[in-house]
């Protein structure tokens, strides 16, 4: 599971939801299991995403602002299928949010940079590595 948290930390969602659909071919292959084992692997899957989240230093109500509740949705799984597209929902939205944070982190590194050239245009030892010295 350690690749799959590092999927979701790099905000690759296509290997990702390739490593559920895995995940949910093996579960069909292990034969005839009981719905609470099926929810008991989801729940599994989703402690996995929230550790993420919290070695992040977010919550996953900060993800889920709207008050939602996956566990509550995973009560609800009766297939598969509702396994997988639960997860696909979730992880999808914990990735969009890692994203949406990394984005705006570049768009203000690139400002400070900006304005960093702004302010020392006209200096002769102007550098990519003074620039870097100024932002790090």
């Amino acid at each position: 599971w350690y690749e799959f948290a590092s999927l979701i930390k790099n905000g690759m969602a296509d290997k990702a939801m390739e490593y559920i659909h895995n995940y949910i071919l093996w579960i069909s292959g292990t034969g005839s299991l009981d719905i609470q084992i099926i929810r008991l692997l989801c729940t599994n899957v989703v402690t996995i995403n929230i550790t993420v989240l919290h070695e992040l230093g977010k919550k996953l109500s900060q993800v889920f602002p709207d008050c939602y509740d996956v566990f509550n949705e995973i009560s609800r799984i009766d297939t598969l299928e509702d396994m997988e597209g639960l997860l696909r929902y979730f992880v999808t939205e914990i990735i969009n949010y890692i994203q949406s944070g990394k984005e705006k982190k570049t768009s203000q590194l690139v400002e400070e940079a900006k304005k960093y050239m702004g302010e020392h245009l006209c200096e002769s030892d102007l550098s990519l590595k003074s620039i870097a010295k100024s932002l790090y």
